[in-house]
């Protein structure tokens, strides 16, 4: 690098003594958990290439474990952009991203991504373990480790969670993010995207369930603006919009979101 560009950037990076004046304990505690994921989500990816029967089994399953692995390995990088925004641009994980989501929101779902590409990975490998594949003890231990690894990175996503809940209840809400509702919110967004069941590049691309209630969201946005204009700016964003939406009860204009969400279905 040259010194004009260090003098560059050095000038745009955030001053370390406003760092430490700002973030706190707990969402240091969010930073090194997060970084926790991605340091063993890199470290099994490192087993994968270093296990010499990699090269032993056949190219379906081989680029199966490379399909998960990226799947891991990009998911797991998609969790530091809020976490950053959080401690380091300070913004409230109530607030709302470029995609109007809450970043809380945005977490929940790059959690389940990620624990639906950890699951995936002990798929295949189950397979592998099931195919008749002819190899030595320790190999078929080389392969039975990298289920362990996985099972570190699910381990460090419910550490992250604790962290998250931690940072959450000492700034605003006793609201507690689960590894379950995790899980669950990334089904029911599965099952609206591979309505019909199975994979397909077409779903995979479309992705029905980004779409659909975005657009619903929109429509019924415009709808409350028409009807109920005396509300007053703000009141009808579009993550409170979608939250209604998708089941949580927020405030008694519930209803009216429901009523124009019925009449669209």
């Amino acid at each position: 690098m040259n010194e004009e560009y260090k003098k560059f950037v050095a000038s745009l990076m955030k001053p370390g003594h406003l760092l430490a004046k700002e973030i706190s304990d707990k969402e240091e505690e969010m930073v090194d958990s997060c970084f926790n994921i991605c340091f063993i989500a890199w470290s099994l990816k490192h087993q994968l290439y270093d296990l010499s029967v990699f090269t032993m089994i056949e190219r379906q399953h081989r680029l199966s474990l490379k399909h998960m692995m990226m799947g891991i390995l990009g998911e797991a990088a998609e969790l530091i952009d809020p976490i950053k925004r959080v401690t380091i641009y300070r913004v409230l994980l109530t607030g709302v991203n470029k995609e109007g989501d809450t970043y809380i929101n945005n977490i929940k779902e790059e959690i389940g991504d990620l624990l639906f590409y950890c699951c995936g990975f002990i798929v295949v490998i189950n397979e592998i373990q099931n195919h008749g594949y002819d190899f030595e003890e320790d190999e078929w231990d080389d392969i039975a480790i990298l289920i362990n690894e996985v099972e570190l990175i699910i381990e460090s996503i419910k550490e992250f969670i604790n962290s998250i809940n931690k940072y959450i209840s000492s700034q605003f809400s006793s609201y507690n993010l689960s590894y379950e509702e995790c899980l669950e919110n990334n089904q029911k967004k599965l099952k609206i995207r591979y309505e019909k069941g199975s994979y397909s590049d077409k779903q995979a691309t479309e992705r029905a369930d980004k779409e659909d209630i975005d657009k619903l969201a929109l429509i019924i946005k415009r709808k409350l603006d028409e009807n109920y204009p005396t509300c007053g700016d703000g009141v009808w964003g579009l993550p409170y919009i979608k939250d209604v939406m998708q089941g949580k009860k927020i405030n008694n204009n519930d209803e009216k979101v429901l009523s124009f969400y019925n009449n669209l279905k």
